[in-house]
């Protein structure tokens, strides 16, 4: 084997090895959909820096409802889409894809509930707010 093939299969064995290791950290932080986790898709880092420190998972476990959730992503919204306010989760999304990715990343989950519970309430929120406007 030259030089090159070597490397390129160490590249090989190394990726395969990070994403078990990944993997394995992402079944036991973020567990399972029906799990009640309290991190969203994404955030296995950030989960990792929470949990050590004890003041902040103390705080993660005073999230007892969907408000937090709801106002921290209105809040993101408000600050990174200042020309569009006052609309749904849906036209975020689709005219905003990778912006919303990003502040999907740092939302915390309320205690008892998934992210896609989390989800469907925050843009039940949205468009009662937009219904409210009309």
């Amino acid at each position: 084997m030259t030089n090159s093939d070597e490397n390129i299969n160490k590249l090989n064995t190394n990726i395969s090895k990070l994403n078990s290791e990944n993997e394995a950290i992402k079944k036991l932080i973020i567990g399972a959909e029906t799990d009640s986790s309290l991190f969203s898709p994404g955030t296995k880092r950030k989960a990792e820096r929470t949990y050590s420190s004890s003041s902040d998972s103390e705080a993660i476990e005073t999230i007892i409802n969907n408000k937090p959730f709801t106002n921290r992503l209105r809040s993101e919204i408000m600050k990174r889409f200042v020309n569009d306010k006052g609309q749904t989760l849906g036209f975020y999304e689709k005219k905003f894809h990778n912006d919303m990715e990003e502040i999907k990343k740092d939302l915390f989950v309320p205690k008892n509930s998934n992210f896609k519970e989390s989800w469907k309430k925050a843009g039940d929120s949205f468009k009662n707010d937009k219904n409210k406007k009309k």
